[in-house]
C-alpha cells in the first residue's frame, strides 16, 4: 500500500546480502532502536528514535551491497536473493511493528517506488551487522 505525504523522522534504506540472516536482522533493528542520531535539549546527538518520539519509513533498497569496484556496471552477486531479501525486509518490518511503538510505515519490496528523501544536515550513515 503506497504511503502519500507521510512524514518521517527517519528513512533507513534496508538492504540483504547473500550472507544475511534473521541474526544479522535481529541485531541491525536493535542498533536501529539504540542508535543516537537524534538532537537533545542541547542540540547533541544524544537520542534514539524511541526517546525523540520520532517515525519511521523503511524502504527495501537491494541494490545497496552491489559490487562497484570494478568496471562501469554494478554486479549484483553480493546481493540476496529476493526471496531472502523480503523475508529479511518483512522480518525487519515485524521486529518495528510489534516490538517498538514507533509509528512504523514501508516502502513496497522490488516495487519502483518513488521516495523523496530530505536530509537534514550532512549525516547519512551506513550500519552493517
Amino acid at each position: 500500500m503506497p504511503v502519500y505525504g507521510w512524514r518521517a523522522s527517519w528513512s533507513p534504506l534496508l538492504t540483504a546480502a547473500c550472507y544475511d540472516n534473521e541474526n544479522n536482522a535481529k541485531a541491525l533493528f536493535e542498533k536501529l532502536c539504540k542508535f543516537r542520531i537524534f538532537a537533545d535539549k542541547q542540540g547533541k546527538m544524544n537520542e534514539n528514535i524511541i526517546q525523540s518520539g520520532g517515525q519511521i519509513l523503511l524502504v527495501p533498497q537491494f541494490t545497496l551491497p552491489a559490487e562497484t569496484k570494478k568496471g562501469n556496471r554494478p554486479g549484483f552477486d553480493p546481493v540476496a536473493d529476493p526471496v531472502t531479501g523480503q523475508r529479511l525486509f518483512e522480518t525487519m518490518v515485524e521486529y518495528f511493528r510489534t516490538q517498538t511503538t514507533i509509528p512504523t510505515e514501508t516502502g513496497v519490496f522490488q516495487a519502483d517506488m518513488k521516495v523523496l528523501l530530505e536530509n537534514d544536515g550532512p549525516l547519512t550513515f551506513w550500519l552493517q551487522k
